[in-house]
């Protein structure tokens, strides 16, 4: 269980980085 939790936050995390490196103007909006 908590080794399903890291996954989901590494995959959260990475996501978001990919996220934020292709729209930069709208990291705030996806928040």
């Amino acid at each position: 269980r908590s080794i399903d939790a890291l996954g989901f936050a590494a995959a959260m995390t990475s996501s978001f980085a990919m996220t934020a490196k292709i729209f930069p103007n709208n990291v705030a909006t996806v928040l």
